[in-house]
């Protein structure tokens, strides 16, 4: 912040007051919106204005008359106190020079003409017809031309003062606080944006009901420039962006040295600690950290997983079910093919063999690994089919089945005409059995699970 200071005087050097010097901040900063302040020079003439940093168009203004455009003004975080001509970028064109000055004379005799003429016509007007006071009433419109400084209501116990007024892009509300002698936008129009503005106010509040507090909205702010971001904690929330890659580093704390948008979200815990949301443009990997205000400290970056980005948490080599006939981008088939070594050195680390699982027709089963269930086999070793003991009983067995015969399992009992000549019963007809799985389960020509056919791929890179 910078301190403009000075007398203001004509070229003869006679001081000049009665005046406004207006400030239009020329854009937004982390700490500066664009608005219009008015700083009122004193009857002795002088000035005194606290600026933060920004680009300003300078104005001066008297009562009654088009404001005055002196030039632009330049306010740097280093800046020296000085003089509004210290500051003003062009003084050989926009300096207050003499003849400038003397125009505001002019214009402050003119209007003070004009209020002795305005005096000596008063004398001549019928009071009576006039209103006189409280709750009398006006009929008609009353307006107020472009260049008018407004509407000023002054407070009943102080020197405070509220002027309604418009300026070059707004209609304002600006309160005076004659505690610390400063003008300062409390509500505004913004007229190209369609847009209110509340400014330096603490509270706002519906049938005194709070609905906007300090505090409450998230301000957006500017850019981040070649700033430290642990500095900014829950006493800085808001949003900010980084334009330039190279001052994404490491050193200012970024997570990757990328442009990109920053969240500070305020946690509530206490008044420092806060949550950090980093968003890069180019390809909207986010990322997010924790700031503990008790213990002052930062908790590691951790990349969220999003769309762009999801195949960055999938190790090199893993197996994947695919519901097309075509892999995508970076995968290939598990189909026993031989790939190339060194196009694929991730996938080389995974299979050393350069030989990928043949996968077509296959299941995967877990691997053993010492507990006995399936013994005796390596990772990636093929196993081929096999089916449980099938098991069944036939009895008795003699000449005859007997009167009851018995017959278990995968057995099945059946009669037959007797192709010889028993020497006793079965005279005629003997027993025989079948064996037939399908009997007792599902059958087909392999050992199979029940299954759903999916394409296995396999991530190369």
């Amino acid at each position: 912040m910078a301190k403009i200071s000075g007398i203001l005087t004509d070229g003869a050097g006679q001081i000049i007051n009665n005046c406004t010097i207006e400030l239009y901040a020329k854009k937004t900063t982390n700490k500066v919106l664009t608005q219009t302040q008015a700083f009122q020079v004193a009857d002795n003439g002088s000035y005194m204005m606290n600026v933060l940093p920004c680009d300003y168009d300078v104005k001066l203004i008297i009562n009654g008359f088009p404001p005055k455009r002196l030039g632009t003004i330049q306010v740097f975080s280093d800046s020296k106190d000085g003089s509004l001509n210290d500051f003003l970028l062009n003084p050989l064109e926009s300096e207050i020079t003499p003849e400038v000055l003397q125009q505001v004379v002019n214009a402050r005799n003119a209007a003070k003409k004009s209020a002795d003429d305005a005096k000596k016509f008063a004398s001549t007007i019928d009071t009576s017809q006039l209103l006189k006071k409280s709750g009398d009433e006006m009929t008609g419109q009353l307006r107020m031309s472009a260049e008018s400084a407004g509407i000023k209501f002054k407070y009943v116990d102080s020197n405070n003062e509220f002027v309604l007024r418009t300026l070059s892009n707004s209609l304002s509300f600006i309160f005076y606080d004659e505690q610390i002698e400063k003008w300062s936008t409390k509500l505004a129009y913004i007229t190209d944006k369609k847009q209110w503005c509340f400014l330096d106010v603490d509270d706002v509040t519906i049938n005194n009901k709070s609905v906007l507090k300090t505090g409450d909205a998230v301000q957006l702010f500017g850019d981040l420039a070649n700033t430290n971001i642990n500095n900014l904690t829950g006493f800085n929330e808001g949003i900010y962006f980084q334009g330039k890659n190279v001052q994404a580093t490491s050193e200012n704390n970024y997570p990757i040295n990328e442009a990109g948008t920053l969240q500070v979200l305020k946690n509530g815990a206490d008044g420092a600690g806060c949550c950090q949301i980093y968003t890069a443009y180019r390809n909207a990997r986010q990322f997010i950290r924790n700031y503990r205000g008790g213990s002052k400290s930062w908790e590691p970056w951790i990349e969220q997983i999003t769309t762009a980005n999801v195949d960055n948490f999938l190790p090199v080599g893993i197996p994947q079910p695919w519901p097309t006939a075509t892999p995508p981008a970076g995968w290939l088939k598990c189909n026993g093919w031989k790939f190339d070594k060194n196009k694929y050195p991730k996938l080389a680390n995974a299979y050393p063999s350069g030989f990928l699982p043949e996968m077509r027709g296959e299941t995967i089963r877990g691997w053993d690994d010492g507990r006995g269930v399936d013994p005796g086999r390596q990772i990636l070793s093929w196993q081929g089919d096999a089916i449980r003991n099938i098991w069944g009983e036939i009895s008795p067995i003699s000449e005859t089945f007997a009167s009851e015969p018995t017959a278990t399992g995968a057995f099945k009992y059946f009669e037959k005409h007797a192709g010889h000549t028993p020497t006793s019963v079965d005279r005629g007809s003997v027993g025989g059995v079948v064996f037939d799985a399908s009997n007792i389960v599902p059958t087909a020509n392999e050992n199979r699970v029940r299954s759903v056919a999916f394409l296995y791929i396999v991530k190369a890179e």
